[in-house]
């Protein structure tokens, strides 16, 4: 059946509306209103739209024009045999004072209820709805498909119980705006924006709750058909999914934009998809000035589902967003704005993995990753900044390990530890600080830029493959300590301490284990040095003779090096040279450091490094020659062979690649073994095997011309070959 009736409106008392099913129906019934106006006063009417059970007909009502009323409408459906479906249509605006109940949940009801709003609506007492839990039950539903912007106004809840309303959004062509709470008094079932086919976009001014919110792309190849959900308020659901929708470049986004400080969700976000592409998290303050920080209980992301992006901020505002739970991205940006007090902020606290990381600096605002929260959790994934020096990687929660590179490609701004953590990879920014009493420890290589690496509490260097730090080292007064486990060595490219005096001083210096450390560069400010048992001090050949390795090493005393321990000297100290291994140091202690010092030092087969106490506080370390006899027995050579390793380094120096094949040689290390130096010296020096022999074959042959001379020759007694005075070689025998 198909009825179309032009405008209703009532007269000095509200009509009442009653569209009803019969048993008998056997088809759909259609109806078509133009206009249906209940808002002239007097008692409020009450519009009844109603699906009897056992009618085998649905039931539509569509109306053309405006809607207004002062009283209520329930759409009710009883059908439980055929599951057809209650759809009223709203193509005008739709204006509603009294409340508005959508029920499909009677006992055992099949059918289902949708009210479809295709222009502005407003409901002053709001909307209810109703539908069963199980599936196969009834339920009852508000879309939003209009053609334009559509604002609407009014709470949306479910009507019994939490969990039984939907709200669908597949308006394709606006901006849906809902400028009420949704599901603040019982929460709804679902709220799904877009499809596979079709984006749309809705903002949420108030708060919202539901049990689960579905965001879908659409499928335009070009990627135009992205679809967003703006959530201005707290939000509560415990999951929200996000799908790209047929066309992968199309993006599903949920955005937050609270500016107040708020629990932006408390659930977790998850993409329909394992590799999360065409899926976006942002979070954006949408007032100018200090950023609030928007709060998330759950996780972002899983290991199997992960978000495709997770965006903090923009370039017209900053952000901040504090995340409970863990976080999965492919692409995580912080990006600062251009304005006063724009600083966007991620504080991170469970784990967080992505492929990449930028933190991105706008003009003179910040971008900062916090690891925040005292928890064991990991950062993966490689950091870097927008462009070089920018970007702040911040720890104040404890136990946190940062797995991947960190400013490999492009430096951060700053590392600021304010907390124990761990770096497993190599670490590139402008600026470091250690905060004190923290521990950072670094597994890979470390470069400061000219901000230099600030240490207050503790840099523990415990890789398993030999670590560079570049970059000058400072302490502060009395704190700052360095400790280095590492076997497989710690190399300083620049100072540790740096070249002003107590402000920059670390404070102790600490090898432990079996731990290596090497020293590039002199006048290292370093109130204490403690070298452990078995451990090593390397000191590089860029240090050279005369320069001072420790200066204003007032704490250097009898317990500063261990006579276990290793001191190994550059090939470039060659004997005579010197080196103030410490100055500033404890000399009611100086016989027993000297005495420790030598037992330390690492002689090799032809040098002996001494140490002595020198002028008022120094410890100086002299290269003294070994006798050739002393030399040949060490080595198993002769002196001949044991001068010429000693002339050898003489003539090396100064060659970087031969120098440091001759120190290895005489270390036995870099894969070359104890006899290395001996075999060195044999090749090099004169062999007398050769000198023999050159010498007998130049005896034979001069006896040979000899005896062929005195022959020929003394038959020769005229002409041009006469040779006065020879007859049997006597003249030659004699000269």
């Amino acid at each position: 059946y198909t009825t179309q009736t032009g405008a209703i409106a009532d007269g000095a008392n509200q009509a009442k509306i009653n569209v009803l099913t019969t048993a008998n129906d056997t088809t759909a019934l259609t109806l078509t209103i133009a206009s249906l106006i209940l808002s002239n006063g007097g008692t409020a009417g009450v519009t009844t739209i109603k699906d009897v059970d056992s009618a085998t007909g649905g039931l539509n009502v569509i109306v053309t024009g405006a809607y207004a009323s002062e009283g209520t409408m329930i759409v009710q459906t009883l059908e439980a045999i055929n599951d057809e479906t209650i759809t009223v249509t709203a193509s005008g605006a739709y204006t509603s004072t009294g409340i508005v109940t959508l029920d499909a949940d009677a006992s055992g009801v099949t059918g289902s209820i949708n009210v479809d709003l295709k222009a502005a609506g407003t409901f002053t007492n709001g909307i209810v709805m109703a539908g069963g839990t199980n599936a196969g039950d009834g339920s009852a539903g508000l879309t939003v498909s209009g053609g334009a912007a559509q604002t609407i106004i009014g709470t949306i809840d479910s009507l019994i119980s939490d969990f039984v309303g939907d709200l669908t959004v597949t308006n394709t062509a606006g901006l849906v705006t809902f400028a009420s709470a949704i599901g603040g008094t019982k929460d709804l079932k679902a709220i799904t924006v877009g499809g596979s086919t079709f984006d749309s976009d809705v903002k949420f001014s108030g708060a919202v709750s539901s049990q689960l919110i579905t965001v879908v792309g659409g499928d335009v190849a070009t990627g135009a058909e992205d679809s967003e959900i703006n959530f201005i308020a707290a939000v509560v659901a415990p999951t929200i999914t996000l799908t790209s929708g047929n066309v992968a470049t199309n993006v599903a986004t949920v955005l937050f934009s609270a500016s107040a400080t708020t629990t932006a969700l408390t659930g977790a976000i998850t993409a329909s998809t394992t590799s999360g592409t065409g899926t976006e998290v942002a979070v954006v303050d949408s007032a100018d000035g200090a950023v609030t920080v928007q709060s998330f209980t759950g996780a972002i992301g899983s290991a199997t589902h992960r978000i495709g992006t997770v965006s903090i901020g923009n370039a017209d505002r900053a952000g901040s967003a504090a995340v409970a739970g863990d976080i999965f991205a492919t692409d995580l940006t912080i990006l600062s704005a251009a304005g006063t007090n724009e600083d966007s902020v991620l504080a991170a606290s469970a784990n967080l993995n992505a492929t990449t990381i930028t933190l991105d600096d706008n003009a003179t605002g910040l971008s900062v990753l916090n690891l925040a929260a005292t928890a064991n959790k990991t950062l993966t994934g490689t950091i870097n900044g927008g462009a070089v020096n920018e970007g702040t990687l911040q720890i104040t929660g404890a136990t946190k390990t940062i797995a991947g590179n960190v400013g490999v490609t492009l430096d951060l701004l700053s590392v600021d530890i304010d907390n124990t953590a761990i770096f497993n990879s190599e670490v590139r920014a402008k600026g470091f600080n250690i905060a004190t009493g923290k521990t950072a420890t670094f597994k890979g290589d470390i470069v400061a830029g000219s901000v230099k690496l600030v240490n207050i509490g503790t840099l523990a260097l415990a890789g398993t493959t030999a670590q560079t730090i570049t970059g000058v080292i400072h302490g502060a007064a009395n704190t700052g300590a360095v400790t280095i486990s590492n076997a497989a060595g710690a190399t300083f490219v620049n100072e540790v301490g740096g070249a002003v005096a107590s402000s920059v001083e670390i404070q102790t210096l600490t090898t432990t284990g079996t731990g290596r450390v090497k020293l590039s560069a002199d006048l290292n400010i370093v109130n204490e040095v403690v070298l452990g048992d078995g451990t090593f001090l390397e000191v590089a050949k860029t240090i050279t003779n005369g320069q001072e390795l420790f200066t204003t090493a007032a704490a250097f005393d009898q317990n500063s090096v261990h006579a276990g321990s290793n001191i190994l000297l550059p090939i470039n100290m060659v004997v005579g040279n010197t080196l103030v291994f410490a100055d500033g140091m404890t000399t009611a202690d100086k016989t027993l450091i000297v005495a420790d010092m030598n037992s330390a030092l690492s002689d090799n087969a032809i040098i002996d490094y001494v140490a002595s106490f020198a002028n008022t506080d120094e410890t100086i370390v002299t290269a003294v020659a070994k006798a050739d006899t002393v030399v040949a027995t060490e080595l198993g050579t002769t002196t001949n062979e044991a001068r010429a390793l000693l002339q050898i380094q003489n003539a090396l120096v100064g060659t970087a690649s031969e120098e440091d094949i001759l120190a290895n040689a005489l270390r036995g290390e870099g894969g070359l073994g104890s006899t290395a130096d001996t075999a060195i010296a044999q090749q090099a020096a004169p062999q007398s095997e050769m000198t023999s022999g050159s010498t007998v074959s130049s005896n034979a042959m001069t006896s040979s011309v000899q005896g062929i001379m005195s022959k020929r020759m003394a038959t020769l007694r005229s002409g041009e070959a006469y040779i006065s005075g020879v007859s049997a070689g006597d003249v030659l025998n004699a000269n």
